[in-house]
This record gives C-alpha cells, sequence and structure tokens, in this order.
C-alpha cells in the first residue's frame, strides 16, 4: 500500500527568514509519523533556499504549460525540476477563480509537470 500525503502549501506568506523556522517544523512532522510522504509547497523563489537546508521534499505551487519563452513571471516546470521541487501542486480554487484557469490549462500543466519528473497534485472541488 502507497503511503498517504501530507502537504503543506506556503501560498505567499512568509519571507526567506521563516525558511529555518518551517524546516523545525516539518522536521518533528516527519518524525512523528514515518509512513506519511511529505511536501512543502512553497514559493518558488524560496526552493532554492529551503532545499538546500532540509531533507524535506519540495514542491513548487504552480508551473506553467510550456518550458519557455516570452511568459513573464511564469515558470516552468523544467525550472522547479532544476532548483530541487520534486512535485508541483496545480489547479488552487484561487487559481481558477482569480485566474480563470479551466481543467484543459491544468490539464495541460499537470502533463508539462510529468513530462519533467514532477508529481502534479491536482486541487478540486475546493470552491
Amino acid at each position: 500500500m502507497k503511503n498517504k500525503l501530507v502537504a503543506g502549501n506556503w501560498k505567499m506568506n512568509g519571507l526567506l527568514s521563516s525558511v529555518a523556522t518551517i524546516n523545525e517544523i516539518a522536521i518533528e512532522a516527519k518524525k512523528l509519523i514515518q509512513t506519511v510522504d511529505t511536501i512543502l509547497y512553497i514559493p518558488s523563489v524560496y526552493i532554492s533556499s529551503f532545499s538546500a537546508q532540509t531533507d524535506i521534499r519540495i514542491g513548487g505551487q504552480n508551473c506553467y504549460f510550456e518550458n519557455n519563452g516570452a511568459f513573464t513571471g511564469e515558470i516552468s516546470a523544467k525550472m522547479l525540476t532544476d532548483v530541487g521541487a520534486v512535485s508541483v501542486i496545480l489547479g488552487h480554487s484561487e487559481r481558477r477563480v482569480g485566474f480563470f484557469e479551466t481543467d484543459d490549462i491544468i490539464k495541460k500543466k499537470a502533463q508539462n509537470a510529468l513530462n519533467h519528473n514532477l508529481l502534479p497534485v491536482i486541487c478540486v472541488g475546493e470552491s
């Protein structure tokens, strides 16, 4: 039987100075339940700093469905993998509502994540 996944999504909170505190909490949580996979989804600007300081698996909070190009402000699955992410969370209710992301867009993102060996975790039914 596969392990259950416990994931924490940092959203758009905290600063680089939060990395040490979040890491301490994550390490203690991981000790409590050895049979649970743990992934922390943190803002892309902190992935490199965080993954360098922890053995906790790190995920990105979103990715675009293209690998590169003139998509200012986006991050690709390839970039996430390059900085140490192992997963990406997609389809947040706020992305669906605020950024008008459809199931088709999320499907493209998930496929691109899989193409770059990222585990896509897809949010459904939040709203």
